[in-house]
């Protein structure tokens, strides 16, 4: 059996039997305390490119990775846990924030930075200003900054402060972010744990950078820019990208441990793929992917 089956297989079903025991109360993670042991996953990663095909040592190897995996997936999206390091502080208010900034029609380039931490965040839609965004959070406030240059205007939405203490309950941190369409953006996202859904369909982007923890993101691009450069890092994730049909793409993937899914592209070498015809199309979408354990689809559309 391919090791990629068995690794899924067991990490499925691990996460299932754990959700499971922890619905029937039988089950508890203390979450600050099996954190100090992240680093036994990176070993056990180490110990799987090592063993390179050898069996049965590697099937054993790739067992205990995803078990390791499910406990760490278990305890950053399981919302029972007691997670309290000793030099965090109490918060018990949730925040509710409209968040808008002018957009100057003189101005035809702009960046977005997003930096937050575990949550759900949305970027689906347009609006006439520079930025509109809705956050609801447990964990603080969001800050909204813009900086105007000679030819183009700055805005970070970032978390103010991430040191609080949670005792329980469930986590809030949402944020839907509407940006304006007619500059050409450069956008950058730093995430941990989250649930991510951006469509840039609608934006011209030469630029955008994705940071992720354990993470589930779908990402729409466009073919508005002649050329854009998209990077994307992530841990324990799933990746969904959709790209143009009519857009030429070449994937660079780093990604081992990682089921690929590159549907209409062509294998050119170890890590590349490209989409026929790519050298003479118009526009072109550069994809880096560098993903640990994950799961990596990208898929052409149409317009």
């Amino acid at each position: 059996m391919k090791t990629g089956r068995i690794f899924w297989g067991v990490l499925f079903v691990a996460v299932g039997i754990l959700l499971l025991l922890q619905r029937m109360d039988l089950f508890y993670v203390d979450w600050g305390w099996m954190w100090k042991f992240w680093p036994l996953l990176l070993i056990v990663w180490g110990a799987v490119i090592l063993l390179g095909n050898k069996q049965p040592g590697r099937t054993v190897v790739i067992v205990l990775l995803a078990l390791g995996v499910a406990l760490m997936i278990f305890g950053t999206f399981n919302f029972g846990w007691s997670w309290h390091p000793h030099d965090w502080q109490a918060n018990a208010s949730e925040y509710d924030q409209e968040l808008v900034q002018p957009y100057d029609s003189t101005i035809h380039r702009a960046s977005f930075t997003f930096q937050s931490g575990a949550g759900t965040f949305v970027l689906e839609d347009t609006t006439s200003q520079l930025i509109d965004a809705s956050t609801h959070s447990s964990f603080g406030q969001y800050i909204c900054d813009v900086e105007k240059t000679e030819d183009a205007q700055r805005v970070t939405l970032q978390l103010e402060n991430n040191r609080h203490r949670w005792w329980g309950g469930r986590m809030n941190n949402h944020a839907r972010i509407r940006l304006n369409s007619s500059p050409v953006w450069d956008m950058r996202f730093d995430v941990g744990a989250s649930s991510m859904d951006v469509d840039l369909s609608r934006y011209a982007v030469e630029r955008l950078v994705v940071s992720a923890g354990a993470a589930s993101v779908n990402l729409t691009l466009g073919g508005k820019a002649r050329e854009s450069h998209v990077s994307v890092k992530s841990g324990v994730s799933s990746l969904r990208v959709h790209i143009p049909d009519s857009v030429g793409c070449e994937i660079h993937a780093e990604a081992p441990l990682s089921s690929k899914d590159f549907r209409g592209f062509t294998k050119l070498n170890s890590g590349v793929y490209q989409t026929e015809g790519f050298d003479n199309a118009t526009k072109k979408i550069y994809l880096d992917l560098h993903a640990g354990v994950s799961s990596l689809s990208v898929k052409r559309v149409g317009a």
